[in-house]
């Protein structure tokens, strides 16, 4: 295994992390989500130039990070026929949720003294509320019958 010196880059620390998750048992979807989204950090500090050592992933870059989530659209080339829109806010609350993983998985396995997200607060997602079904679509519903019958 490389020494863990050699691996103080965040893309060096963020591949082990992959690695990390994959031999744990995570899911492919659950690994596939958390690489996506850890690129796009690693992209947000490319593109502000504020590096890929780890002493940059701290709890003011990644509030800086969450504004920045939240002024952007969702794609960056929207199709012509669609108007831009935000990024939800479970969205958000997924890509903190993400960061948050990676830097209990840096202090648990040694890369930092302390778990440098701890203090961070989980970004509000307003629960969407379901709307139950009238009693004439209940009706409708039970009056269904099955195909095969």
């Amino acid at each position: 295994m490389q020494n863990k010196l050699k691996t103080k880059t965040l893309p060096g620390l963020i591949e082990l992390f992959r690695i990390s998750n994959q031999t744990d048992g995570k899911s492919p979807k659950t690994t596939e989500w958390y690489d996506e989204t850890l690129k796009s950090f690693l992209a947000y500090l490319g593109k502000e130039k504020l590096g890929f050592d780890l002493s940059t992933f701290n709890i003011e870059a990644v509030r800086t990070y969450i504004h920045y989530l939240r002024s952007r659209n969702k794609f960056s080339k929207p199709a012509k026929t669609e108007k831009p829109s935000q990024l939800s806010p479970k969205t958000i609350q997924c890509h903190v949720r993400t960061l948050k993983a990676f830097a209990s998985w840096l202090y648990r396995d040694g890369y930092t003294t302390e778990n440098l997200l701890r203090n961070l607060k989980i970004p509000h997602a307003p629960q969407k509320m379901m709307e139950p079904l009238t009693e004439n679509e209940i009706k409708k519903t039970l009056s269904c019958k099955p195909e095969n019958s």
